[in-house]
């Protein structure tokens, strides 16, 4: 019985898979995925979206609470990278703005507004003239790393995930702070990196920095 059991899961992931490949593989180029739902940019930069839709993470703006289908988020604009948190979306399009759709409860969008939703892409607000080249999202935070090296951080913040010497949702993309509580917007950064309630930075000279949630050891401190 365990036999057969197993024999039938694996025709089962294997046709499972086959038809993700026949709908996305001759294209895809990147892919992300949140709880229950998913995205692939194409060769071309069209981002398409599909799964859970219930709070407009998909940016479809069509009301739609599952769609089955990859789906595109825009006719007009191309996207160069996109990453996913619990129940929102952030995307960077070619020209380096950065685009957020999905749950604001907790500020993930960045918009600098205390917007509950939005089903259609807004513009993160970050400094005036930048131009992103790395977006992650955690569970409801999302972190933005600029074309100059700067790292911007925005949304909830109650672990301290946003290293920004507080704890408070932020709805509007701010500057990280040292371990004495200064601004380190003067710091150049090569990598970012995200969990749920954690956030990574890579500076240029190589020391890795990290701030939120240390419950599991997340950090690294040597302190759990």
């Amino acid at each position: 019985m365990k036999t057969q059991q197993i024999r039938f899961l694996s025709r089962y992931l294997i046709f499972g898979l086959f038809s993700l490949l026949s709908v996305l593989v001759v294209r895809a180029d990147k892919i992300a995925a949140g709880k229950d739902f998913a995205g692939a940019i194409d060769a071309g930069g069209i981002l398409r979206t599909w799964g859970n839709n219930s709070i407009g993470q998909l940016g479809h703006s069509s009301g739609v609470a599952v769609v089955a289908t990859p789906t595109k988020v825009s006719a007009t604009v191309t996207y160069l990278a996109v990453s996913m948190g619990q129940d929102f979306t952030l995307a960077i399009d070619t020209a380096g703005v950065v685009w957020a759709w999905g749950n604001n409860a907790s500020g993930q969008l960045g918009c600098g507004s205390s917007l509950a939703s939005s089903a259609a892409p807004v513009k993160v607000a970050l400094p005036t003239g930048s131009t992103a080249t790395v977006v992650i999202a955690g569970l409801s935070h999302g972190i933005a790393l600029l074309s100059d090296g700067r790292v911007y951080i925005w949304g909830s913040n109650g672990s301290g995930q946003l290293g920004h010497n507080d704890t408070i949702t932020h709805y509007t993309p701010v500057a990280i702070y040292d371990g004495a509580g200064v601004s380190t917007s003067n710091w150049r950064y090569s990598a970012i990196g995200a969990t749920d309630l954690s956030s990574f930075f890579i500076k240029t000279d190589g020391t890795l920095w990290a701030c939120g949630s240390d419950a599991r050891g997340e950090l690294g401190t040597g302190k759990a």
